[in-house]
């Protein structure tokens, strides 16, 4: 890694701190929520035992085998219970409250993540657009030798020739291709116009080497149709 992309990725990371902080409190909200809801559900449970009992209490009462004692222990209870419930009635709302505050701050937030993470990605391709531009440069020198190797010997097949017309385009601009054609045609008479081929040594070398195996499979392959020809006539 380069040490721009490292100061810029350093840098990203910085700066990315309030949005960690902004999820974190996201996470500790979904957490107190689902905390708020289990005690509200044991809450539930324990409100029904107490208006059951006092229920009880109430039909004891009526049927004069109430006693002071148990009357009172079910006044705390109910007490208790409208206390508790109004507290968990105003947590609620305190989270609901937070929640609310924490999605108005959601466009902000995205922005920037957006924005930071853009930069730090173009950082990224602008980096690699080297190390890319270096590859491709090895692939077609590849590609021109085998070029050589298909006009002197002719044994390339059909699918290795499309490669020939294949694009590869940079990272940084898509309408740029990176891949450079053994040969160039004219797009209305066919004829070669351009020969990329030849600038790469290597390749001419190799159809150097080649071109006496070459010229003598073209010279056996006439031999061959004028005997057939011979032997039709």
């Amino acid at each position: 890694m380069k040490t721009t992309t490292q100061k810029q990725l350093a840098a990203t990371q910085k700066a990315f701190k309030p949005i960690l902080t902004y999820l974190e409190q996201h996470q500790k909200l979904a957490a107190a929520l689902k905390a708020l809801a289990d005690k509200k559900a044991a809450f539930e449970t324990e409100r029904q035992a107490i208006i059951r009992q006092a229920g009880t209490l109430e039909a004891q009462s009526l049927l004069g085998d109430s006693t002071p004692e148990g009357e009172q222990a079910v006044a705390v209870n109910l007490s208790t219970l409208r206390e508790r419930q109004e507290r968990l009635q105003a947590a609620e709302e305190a989270l609901h409250q937070q929640r609310a505050e924490l999605q108005q701050q959601l466009p902000a937030q995205m922005e920037s993540m957006t924005a930071l993470l853009f930069e730090l990605s173009e950082t990224y391709r602008t980096e690699l657009e080297d190390e890319w531009r270096q590859t491709v440069a090895h692939l077609n020198a590849i590609t021109f030798r085998l070029y050589a190797v298909q006009i002197t010997i002719g044994t390339v097949t059909g699918y290795t020739r499309s490669l020939f017309e294949m694009e590869i385009p940079s990272l940084l601009d898509a309408s740029t291709n990176l891949f450079r054609r053994p040969i160039d045609t004219h797009a209305l008479r066919n004829d070669v116009v351009a020969e990329a081929w030849k600038a790469d040594s290597t390749a001419v070398q190799l159809a150097e080497q080649l071109k006496l195996l070459g010229d003598s499979k073209y010279k056996m392959e006439q031999l061959e149709r004028e005997t057939k020809w011979r032997a039709a006539s």
